[in-house]
């Protein structure tokens, strides 16, 4: 393990440790967190209060699968470049049930990574 990290995990999920660089991607803990604060708005994706999330939200930690992808780093090796993904999870791990229930259905991406985890908090 290094000391450079990714970035730091959202702390509205009540993490505020730095993921660090793993050599095997698959060595990434996988935390199951109940979301403790609003999440801000981050890039195209839209703030959600936590006021407004389902029951299940403020009860149930929001575990997602790991999925299987292909990652492109910089020339230097220190930033992530690109990433792919077409929707396929490794079996394990314990992702939420609802979650994996509805993970990918639509069969178009748009309910998986980011997409799933704003239909878990209800948006």
């Amino acid at each position: 393990m290094t000391d450079r990290t990714l970035h730091q995990r959202p702390s509205c999920f009540g993490i505020k440790v730095p993921l660090p660089l793993y050599a095997d991607v698959r060595d990434i803990p996988m935390a199951r967190r109940i979301p403790q604060a609003d999440l801000p708005a981050v890039g195209p994706f839209h703030a959600v209060a936590l006021a407004d999330v389902p029951a299940r939200c403020k009860s149930v930690a929001a575990s997602l699968p790991r999925e299987i992808g292909t990652f492109t780093f910089s020339a230097d090796g220190t930033k992530v470049a690109s990433g792919a993904y077409d929707g396929k999870i490794e079996e394990g791990g314990d992702p939420t049930a609802w979650i994996l229930d509805n993970w990918n259905v639509k069969g178009d991406l748009s309910d998986v990574g980011f997409g799933i985890l704003y239909a878990w908090l209800g948006k």
